[in-house]
């Protein structure tokens, strides 16, 4: 992957992650009251900025917290196949679905 491949897939990452927080209507500062500073609101914040890259497995953590798959946490299908330098992306989808025992298309 090259810079640029990166750099998109981490701020697609990054707006899906900032999408379902919002979703649940919650502020970064409740997210790290709520897990008692597992999750600090300045660390969630650089992931959703993309200024920080999110592991794989503290992406699950967080999908975990969100109630979620950590594929559900990744960009959806649509929006990687519709962006060619997501193809990293796509791989990224399929191999956390594989590991978590998930069938995706």
């Amino acid at each position: 992957m090259n810079a640029q491949e990166s750099k998109s897939y981490a701020l697609a990452v990054g707006a899906r992650l900032r999408q379902v927080r919002r979703e649940r209507g919650l502020s970064l500062m409740r997210i790290e009251q709520k897990t008692d500073g597992h999750f600090k609101a300045v660390v969630i914040g650089s992931y959703e900025r993309a200024d920080r890259a999110v592991t794989v497995s503290r992406l699950a953590e967080l999908a975990e917290f969100y109630g979620l798959t950590p594929a559900e946490l990744l960009p959806p299908a649509e929006q990687v196949a519709a962006d060619p330098t997501l193809s990293a992306l796509w791989l990224a989808r399929r191999m956390v679905a594989l590991l978590a025992g998930e069938e995706e298309s």
